[in-house]
């Protein structure tokens, strides 16, 4: 929800004022980044930014892995309803290490 909001006002932002949208989506995350130091603390505030940074490398490294296997495009499993079902299931077990951790991935956790 809250991340729904954010894209939105940053897309009024884009076309009221011609606002960069990932820009403008950065500095609203930047800012509550900060209120959540304040808020939440300096461990908290640490686990987040090191969550936000490290999450996209692995998202990387596993697209890497996967142009890898599937060298024409094809995909490395023919039933697309069991890919997202392990799929789903190993982003949700992820996500739930993360804020049994006390950390978040940057989102609407924060």
């Amino acid at each position: 929800m809250i991340y729904l909001h954010f894209s939105l006002q940053t897309s009024i932002l884009r076309l009221q004022f011609g606002f960069d949208f990932a820009v403008s989506n950065f500095v609203i995350n930047t800012c509550l980044l900060i209120i959540g130091l304040f808020l939440l603390g300096k461990e908290f505030f640490i686990k987040t930014v090191y969550s936000t940074l490290v999450l996209p490398l692995y998202m990387h490294f596993f697209e890497f892995i996967y142009k890898l296997l599937t060298p024409n495009g094809g995909l490395l499993v023919e039933n697309s309803i069991l890919a997202i079902l392990f799929s789903s299931l190993i982003l949700g077990y992820g996500i739930g290490i993360v804020l049994k951790q006390g950390g978040t991935t940057g989102g609407t956790e924060v």
